[in-house]
């Protein structure tokens, strides 16, 4: 994780596969999953979307041994982002209907596998239903707090709202998808509170 925050992918991809092939020589189901994930995102980051599906495919095969349900949905959520990304949406349908079936669907991880199946839907030409999804996910988001500490607390309303700009500036209405368009991006970086002024230094201070 750190070598990939720095920017040292070639160097996190020898990591993770050196630390991929210790699991599989002991076969360690676990570690060979958990590594398989590391190894997609690294392959996404690369823009080699083709690695990072085998891997996640691969890693799915392991489901069973994922420590918690997040794992698993996380993993799908990605699995089916990338097939909507390399055109593959039969296949992406397919992960997206199995990940609905799962109870791993609710919540704050069922809205990020809505939000792919909005994108989905927008790129096979159904703008209403896209439209509808992300007004669904905002509905569920919004009970939640804008920011805290400074921060976003819900980075998933940022990229929905912004989703929902883009396809309602589509249908026409540009006074609405501007207003939206604004409002995920102070979703996404919150004001911080002002600091108080410096004070003045007095005449004759030396510098």
């Amino acid at each position: 994780d750190i070598l990939r925050d720095l920017g040292r992918v070639e160097e996190a991809v020898r990591y993770c596969d050196a630390a991929l092939a210790v699991f599989r020589d002991i076969e360690e189901s676990w570690g060979i999953a958990i590594t398989l994930t590391f190894r997609a995102e690294l392959d996404k980051l690369a823009g080699d979307y083709r690695g990072a599906i085998a891997a996640l495919e691969e890693a799915a095969g392991f489901s069973r041994h994922l420590a918690n349900a997040s794992d698993l949905a996380w993993l799908y959520r990605q699995l089916a982002g990338l097939r909507v990304r390399t055109g593959d949406y039969a296949a992406a349908h397919a992960v997206l209907d199995l990940a609905d079936r799962s109870v791993w669907a609710q919540g704050s991880w069922g809205r990020g596998l809505r939000l792919i199946r909005a994108e989905l839907a927008w790129r096979e030409g159904h703008l209403a239903e896209a439209t509808r999804l992300c007004e669904d996910i905002l509905r569920a988001e919004a009970d939640r707090p804008t920011s805290w500490a400074g921060l976003p607390a819900s980075p998933l309303r940022s990229l929905v709202g912004a989703r929902l700009g883009v396809l309602t500036l589509e249908a026409g209405d540009l006074a609405r998808g501007s207003a939206l368009l604004r409002d995920a991006l102070g979703t996404a970086a919150p004001r911080r509170p002002a600091l108080p002024p410096r004070r003045r230094r007095r005449a004759g201070r030396r510098r």
